[in-house]
């Protein structure tokens, strides 16, 4: 792949390369990632190399991971969590509500108890769902 990517930078020189007198014509835009695109590009076609750069945020922090869908926020909710929180808390708040919804702590009344089992399945669809989520992405 590494071929490629020399390739393909040699050629973009061979076509965007300067030519004393010209200059090469450099859209416009107001947009930030857009320009730092183009600072990219020029600094690779003028050395050869792409240095890695941090990963930031539009407010300029540092990102810190892969941004949590939103269709995800609603299993937070669920396991009364703030949307965001780290696997680790997801285990430690499942654990917690888990065990006072579960179904065999209301054995003696039969409203209570289909009550806590279906509380239970919500709980646990909404663990599963988180829990999917971060181990595909190995957070």
């Amino acid at each position: 792949m590494d071929q490629f990517f020399d390739k393909l930078g040699d050629w973009l020189k061979s076509i965007l390369s300067e030519e004393e007198g010209k200059t090469r014509h450099r859209p416009q835009s107001h947009d930030a990632d857009y320009q730092d695109a183009w600072n990219e590009l020029d600094d690779f076609l003028k050395t050869g190399k792409s240095e890695p750069k941090p990963d930031f945020n539009r407010d300029g922090t540092q990102n810190r991971g892969p941004v949590i869908p939103e269709d995800l926020r609603v299993h937070y909710k669920t396991l009364n969590l703030r949307f965001g929180a780290s696997l680790e808390e997801v285990k430690k708040a499942y654990k917690k509500i888990i065990s006072l919804y579960h179904p065999d702590k209301h054995a003696g009344n039969a409203e209570a108890r289909k009550i806590a089992t279906e509380k239970t399945q919500e709980l646990n669809s909404a663990y599963a769902k988180l829990e999917a989520w971060f181990e595909a992405r190995k957070i």
